[in-house]
Formats: structure tokens, sequence, C-alpha cells
């Protein structure tokens, strides 16, 4: 089992790491000390989240580079709404015709 990590936050500053009991133990410490961000969880806290770091203030982590396939995914929708446009229709006009659902 990987090892939990809180920090202990004042004013949005960690001033401390303490790892965290196994178990609910280890939960109930984490819901009975608000000052305490699991930083090993999978939702350490909402607007942190897992991969964020801190050097003054808190840094988002990068987010992957899209694979080759969703980018070939990403320029097939394109090329698809670009023909429709020079069509004169919409993206709208279409689904409604077709019954489709946009994601």
């Amino acid at each position: 089992m990987m090892e939990r990590i809180a920090l202990i936050i004042e004013d949005t500053v960690p001033v401390n790491a303490v790892v965290i009991a196994e178990g609910a133990k280890g939960d109930e410490w984490l819901e009975a000390n608000s000052d305490a961000v699991e930083v090993t969880g999978l939702d350490p806290m909402p607007g942190v989240g897992n991969g964020w770091t801190f050097d003054g203030d808190w840094v988002a982590p990068v987010p992957p580079e899209p694979t080759p396939e969703e980018l070939a995914v990403i320029e097939a929708r394109q090329s698809a709404i670009a023909k429709l446009e020079a069509l004169g229709l919409t993206v709208d006009e279409v689904q409604v015709a077709f019954g489709l659902v946009a994601e």
C-alpha cells in the first residue's frame, strides 16, 4: 500500500507534513483536522488534487500532451465542421436532422 501523506496548511502555506495512518483512523484524523490536506489520496482537496506542487503558490500539474489518436479525432471533427459550414449548415442543424447528440 502506498504511504499516505498530508500537508498541514496555515493560510495556504504548508508548514508540516504528516504520514497518515492506514484505514478508518487515518480518515477520521483527516476529517478532524481541517488544516490537513492529503496529497497522496485520489482527491486530496477540491482545487488542489493529485500532482499539484507548492512553491509559494499552488501550481497545477502540466496536462499531458494529446496522443496521436486524440489529435486525429480532433482534426477529423474540425474537418467535418468546416465541410458542414462550407455547405451552409451548422452543427446544430445536422444534429437535429440526424438525431445526434454532441459530446
